[in-house]
């Protein structure tokens, strides 16, 4: 976290591959939904919080019935 910044307005993108056009995608930090985007939007501002996160994303995509669900990747904020 940068300490110039009100937390308030600190974020962090996460974003999918230019390759995958979701229709809809469920965001998860520490296994907890914080956020859905929807048609073709590739990204997701997360106001960050300090500690050690996981996060993960639900991507739906055109022509399939079930979801992508990504690896969870481990992150930490200091």
């Amino acid at each position: 976290m940068d300490p110039r910044l009100p937390d308030a307005r600190e974020a962090f993108p996460f974003r999918l591959p230019k390759k995958i056009t979701p229709v809809r995608t469920q965001w998860f930090v520490d296994g907890q939904q914080v956020g859905i985007t929807q048609a073709a939007e590739r990204q997701f501002l997360w106001p960050l919080a300090r500690g050690r996160h996981t996060a993960q994303a639900r991507i739906w995509v055109p022509d399939r019935a079930h979801p992508i669900t990504t690896p969870a990747v481990e992150f930490v904020v200091k």
